[in-house]
């Protein structure tokens, strides 16, 4: 899933124009550039939060189906 989210930004040349900034944006390597710059901006903040947040939703998920 990360692997996924990383190669959204490297697949915009390949979509057309009006994907392309959807795309740049759920990718995770968008947001890290900001970080790496220094720059903490809350839109990245929420961005990591939330695919965290999602992650624990899709565990919590799985293991309540796992037969005991």
């Amino acid at each position: 899933m990360i692997f996924g989210l990383y190669l959204l930004d490297k697949v915009t040349i390949f979509v057309p124009g009006w994907l392309a900034p959807i795309l740049e944006y759920l990718s995770i390597d968008f947001h890290y550039r900001n970080l790496m710059r220094g720059v903490i901006d809350s839109r990245d903040v929420l961005y990591y939060l939330s695919l965290t947040a999602f992650a624990g939703l899709l565990t919590a998920y799985h293991l309540a189906r796992r037969p005991e």
